[in-house]
């Protein structure tokens, strides 16, 4: 890309040095010949241009295959960088994995248990209300309540504890949101 600026037309110049000596405006004329000249490029990617390592070649023979070892060294790294990133990344998700799937089979392991020792309460609950007997049966009455209780607790509780994750990631998709605009009076 090349910029010249436009040329303005030269005041006359002197015939002679006496002339110009005695001229008080040489300045002037001097600065109003000054020309200017503008020359940029642009290159990008990890090596230079060809004009570059043509120059950087005939300064420093060598150079070039020097500098194309350099680039080919990086793009390695970077390479090897990328992949271990990776690697870290999926060590990440594997252990993320592990722990979400030890978690559900550990609820899922309280829940059988839950259910396993409310039937047998209820069980043996129906057991003492069938004897007849009035301690047992207000035993069996107690254990049938505690059981049932215990069973709808627990699913209300896992009911409400969903709920307000749910509605935690409400707030904090509603945080992000930008805030409406004030009104103007």
């Amino acid at each position: 890309m090349t910029f010249v600026l436009p040329e303005e037309p030269l005041p006359e110049e002197p015939a002679d040095q006496e002339d110009a000596a005695r001229s008080p405006d040489t300045d002037v004329a001097m600065s109003d010949r000054t020309l200017a000249r503008v020359h940029a490029e642009f290159h990008q990617g990890p090596l230079p241009s060809p004009e570059a390592l043509r120059t950087y070649e005939d300064v420093l023979p060598g150079a070039a295959e020097r500098i194309f070892a350099l680039v080919e060294r990086n793009l390695d790294l970077a390479e090897r960088q990328l992949h271990v990133e990776e690697r870290r990344q999926d060590q990440i998700h594997r252990e993320t994995m592990t722990h979400v799937t030890a978690n559900h089979r550990a609820e899922q392991q309280g829940q059988w248990m839950a259910f396993i020792l409310a039937c047998v309460i209820l069980g043996v609950s129906f057991g003492l209300i069938a004897t007849g007997a009035p301690v047992a049966t207000i035993v069996g009455v107690a254990g049938m309540i505690s059981a049932l209780s215990g069973l709808v607790g627990g699913f209300v509780s896992t009911s409400l504890r969903n709920r307000w994750r749910r509605s935690d990631r409400a707030w904090d998709d509603a945080s992000r949101l930008p805030e409406p605009p004030e009104p103007d009076d």
